[in-house]
């Protein structure tokens, strides 16, 4: 039982093979991480937080026994010295992104919780990648999805800001950036945006509702060869 309050920094990799249950924070390192490994079941509680430092959650925690992810519990991609992938497979409710590195989506999220408020996505450094894939909220009362000062969301493919949370927090020097095909931009107050193009000549239109870019607003082809901005309502920049 690793208790509320608690911090675990792994210093070399272990085996369980009973029951582990955290309520705590628990850290696999990061310029060396380490492994879990084992067929314990794993219990996180809902005041727990388990970093992963590795390139995927897998090679930190190698479990095959069964692994409950409670309410209210964070899973965190904190590495700073190598990019990550997040995997879909687990139901999350919520995600921290940390570190200076970028951590990729292979497939869409699955952003639930049996607690109101906490199916949150916060990317306090760094930048999220969403390539081509979605990240929404399906839970009872939405949760938050909140980009720090100086981090990224990168939105790919022809989709638009994650949907279904009841709040969305953009730092002033929060980056968003739409760099799909043809897409359609979330009215929101955003910190500065990018539209680019991923391919060809793609249009950006946004929402039937003014939005606010509270930073700077720029558009470039990317790797296309032309874009169109295409405001569907009044929109404020600085």
């Amino acid at each position: 039982m690793i208790n509320a309050g608690s911090y675990i920094t792994l210093k070399t990799n272990i085996s369980v093979s009973d029951l582990l249950i955290s309520y705590g924070t628990f850290d696999p390192g990061d310029t060396t991480t380490y492994t879990v490994s084992g067929g314990a079941n794993v219990v996180l509680g809902n005041t727990g937080i388990a970093k992963v430092n590795a390139a995927n959650i897998a090679t930190n925690y190698n479990i095959t026994g069964i692994i409950i992810i409670k309410g209210g519990s964070t899973i965190e991609f904190s590495s700073n010295v190598r990019n990550q992938t997040i995997f879909p497979y687990i139901t999350y409710s919520t995600i921290k992104i940390s570190g200076n590195k970028t951590k990729s989506l292979t497939g869409n999220l699955s952003m639930n919780s049996t607690v109101a408020g906490a199916a949150n996505i916060y990317v306090t450094e760094g930048m999220l990648d969403l390539d081509v894939y979605t990240a929404n909220s399906s839970t009872f009362g939405g949760g938050t999805l909140s980009i720090s000062n100086g981090a990224s969301l990168k939105i790919g493919s022809t989709n638009t800001l994650p949907t279904g949370y009841s709040s969305y927090q953009f730092g002033l020097t929060s980056n968003v950036e739409y760099d799909g095909f043809n897409q359609l931009v979330a009215a929101q107050t955003y910190g500065n945006l990018f539209l680019k193009s991923q391919t060809g000549t793609t249009t950006k239109t946004t929402a039937a509702a003014a939005f606010t870019v509270a930073g700077n607003l720029t558009t470039s082809t990317g790797l296309g060869t032309g874009l169109i901005f295409t405001p569907a309502a009044a929109y404020a920049s600085s």
